[in-house]
């Protein structure tokens, strides 16, 4: 798996802070689409596309491997939802990769993917979060298993 920079969280200690690094995290994304939808130059959109997949997929991991099965108990139905919603996310990107950003298809897909995700961002940021944050959980130790999670992926992409 290629790195991506997280410059974009700002100085924001995923151990001190989790959900406020997974929240960094959605606010790039959708800056991403953002600069996906507005505008017209391909290399533009190209660059905006890779770099969203790229960020979805490691935070989906993230969330998947560390996140969700700490915070199962505190909502599993919740949690089982996200885990549809990136189901949703991942078939969808795995239809993108099999295609260049010219194809006709692309446009459509990639759009369907970004209004997924948000759909996605916007239910954990006002339902898993806010729950997440009142249940009394050990914030630091939920956010030192994340940083030390990312620190191994990203260790494993470099010596690839």
């Amino acid at each position: 798996m290629a790195s991506i920079d997280m410059q974009h969280r700002k100085g924001i200690s995923t151990m001190d802070n989790p959900i406020g690094s997974l929240t960094a995290d959605h606010d790039f994304v959708r800056q991403l689409f953002s600069s996906y939808r507005g505008t017209g130059d391909m290399r533009v959109k190209q660059e905006a596309a890779q770099r969203a997949m790229m960020l979805v997929e490691m935070h989906t991991d993230l969330e998947e491997q560390v996140f969700y099965p700490a915070v199962r108990q505190i909502d599993p139905g919740l949690v089982q939802h996200s885990l549809e919603e990136h189901r949703e996310a991942k078939s969808l990107m795995s239809q993108l990769k099999g295609m260049q950003p010219n194809d006709a298809q692309f446009d459509r897909i990639f759009l369907q993917f970004a209004s997924a995700v948000e759909e996605h961002l916007n239910d954990e940021e006002q339902k898993l979060f806010p729950e997440v944050q009142g249940a009394g959980l050990n914030m630091k130790e939920l956010g030192a298993k994340m940083q030390t999670y990312e620190g191994n992926k990203v260790h494993e992409a470099a010596s690839h």
